[in-house]
């Protein structure tokens, strides 16, 4: 993939008002050679399909501790992966509890596409992924965001450790307060249903409640999970 980036500077201004980017969030636009795969030192590759596909800043502790464990940057996973990562914590925030990243791993396989891209499938029987898959991987509005979070940069390989053989499955239900794993697993059936925009705002995820009032969020302030979470 070495597409160039068609962002503008109206691209970035409406980046800010449709998806709430925090108005200290430094971005900006690649330069003729600068491609998706190598942001310069010290930036991430920010792609609209992420944000899409519910990714928000500033990125909370589950996504920055996951992002951390693969060594790959959020612009090297796929649509779909996005919005599978993304729709697993705001499943586990809207019942009180927090997607660790034991949790993510015992309930996900993270593997390559086949290509540089990354990917999020399920490894569970009982837990549906309704299919919608983009493939427009190679969408060229990206931009570069300073990097505040110490998170990957530049596209890698995964790392072995994401490689790593699954143990005895584990039981979910009861840690999320579900007594039959069926029910758990209806309400999975759509994941990409917990990444609407509306249960993104009630879970912190979003800063469009300020952006109503005229305010933005800090790029750099953390987003805590809610009181209560196991």
């Amino acid at each position: 993939m070495c597409l160039r980036s068609s962002l503008t500077e109206d691209g970035i201004d409406l980046w800010r008002k449709k998806y709430g980017l925090p108005v200290d969030l430094e971005v900006r636009i690649p330069r003729a050679k600068e491609r998706v795969q190598k942001p310069p030192r010290g930036w991430l590759t920010l792609c609209e399909i992420s944000l899409r596909s519910g990714f928000r800043f500033p990125p909370c502790e589950e996504v920055i501790e996951i992002l951390r464990f693969c060594v790959v940057p959020i612009s090297q996973f796929t649509p779909v992966g996005v919005s599978r990562l993304m729709g697993l914590i705001v499943f586990f925030r809207e019942h009180g509890g927090r997607l660790t990243l034991d949790l993510f791993h015992d309930w996900c396989d993270v593997r390559t596409d086949g290509g540089e891209r990354v990917e999020v499938r399920n490894n569970k029987s009982w837990l549906e992924f309704e299919a919608r898959a983009d493939r427009r991987h190679g969408n060229t509005l990206f931009g570069y965001i300073k990097n505040s979070w110490g998170l990957p940069e530049a596209w890698d390989t995964l790392a072995d450790r994401c490689r790593r053989v699954k143990g005895k499955e584990r039981e979910f239900s009861p840690i999320l307060g579900f007594s039959d794993p069926l029910e758990q697993a209806n309400q999975l059936y759509n994941i990409f249903a917990f990444v609407e925009e509306k249960r993104l705002l009630q879970c912190g995820l979003s800063s469009g409640v300020t952006r109503q009032c005229g305010l933005y969020s800090s790029a750099t302030q953390a987003v805590d999970a809610p009181q209560g979470g196991g």
